[in-house]
């Protein structure tokens, strides 16, 4: 920038100081020399102007690579100047939705009655026994949010990995875990927690937590479970309505409600 600033400079010099030695007395401001003044002002200029493209003429003709790596240098000090004055903006920091909230809130609850269920249903669903509550974590997505839904998940690791269960298997996994879970919540096995049956606009009843899938990926079970609620009873209801016109093994959240606009 002070080179650009040294360069304007003296291209105007012949100007400025036209209007300074015109201001220095009363006398110059007569016609003649008026002129006179006008007239070095102006041979100052053309000669800078001269001078100039002659040394331009020259380096592009003899120098060019010279004045294009000058250019590069020049153009990249500049660059690196403004981006370092220029204020760093800081991002506002997100405000977490209404849903992530209660998913965050939710969260220990499910996992403790998912955790007490596995350990009583595991053999019976080829799962091995969870010991400890870390062991059903998905840390990397503890649960999927899409508008006003939460769907938790929860693995389960299998017993022999070398039994890949069909659709069939795992809608009678599901069963058997919702039954379970189910008479759990009606017995008080969790007493600190209220959760009474649902019932949507539909006339349906829903437990107070639903297995809503259970899927097989090679050595673990997945697990998908939700707080019941209007917005999922609608979403239960268009997807049982279009699992109908889907091939077999084409059901399951992964391939139906992740991609649903």
């Amino acid at each position: 920038m002070r080179l650009l600033e040294f360069l304007a400079s003296l291209a105007t010099f012949p100007v400025k100081w036209f209007w300074k030695k015109r201001d220095e007395n009363e006398e110059n401001k007569k016609f003649p020399k008026q002129t006179l003044l006008f007239l070095v002002s102006m041979s100052g200029i053309l000669f800078i102007a001269f001078a100039v493209v002659m040394a331009a003429n020259y380096m592009l003709a003899h120098h060019l690579n010279l004045v294009i790596a000058s250019g590069f240098i020049f153009w990249l000090y500049i660059f690196i100047k403004d981006k370092n004055d220029k204020p760093e903006e800081n991002p506002a920091p997100a405000v977490p939705s209404d849903t992530m909230v209660q998913a965050e809130n939710g969260y220990p609850v499910m996992r403790n009655i998912i955790f007490q269920t596995a350990k009583a249903v595991a053999p019976d669903i080829g799962g091995r026994v969870p010991r400890l509550l870390g062991e059903i974590e998905m840390p990397e997505s503890r649960y999927i949010l899409r508008d006003s839904l939460c769907f938790y998940q929860f693995r389960l690791m299998k017993e022999d990995i070398r039994t890949q269960y069909n659709e069939n298997d795992l809608e009678e996994f599901k069963a058997i875990f919702q039954a379970d879970l189910s008479h759990k919540i009606e017995s008080g096995a969790f007493p600190s927690i209220k959760l009474k049956k649902f019932q949507d606009d539909y006339g349906n009843f829903h437990d107070g937590v639903v297995i809503d899938t259970i899927e097989d990926v090679g050595n673990i079970l997945i697990l998908h479970a939700v707080f019941p609620s209007d917005e999922y009873a609608r979403y239960r209801r268009e997807i049982d309505t279009a699992e109908d016109a889907l091939p077999p093994g084409g059901k399951g959240i992964s391939e139906t409600w992740k991609d649903k606009p």
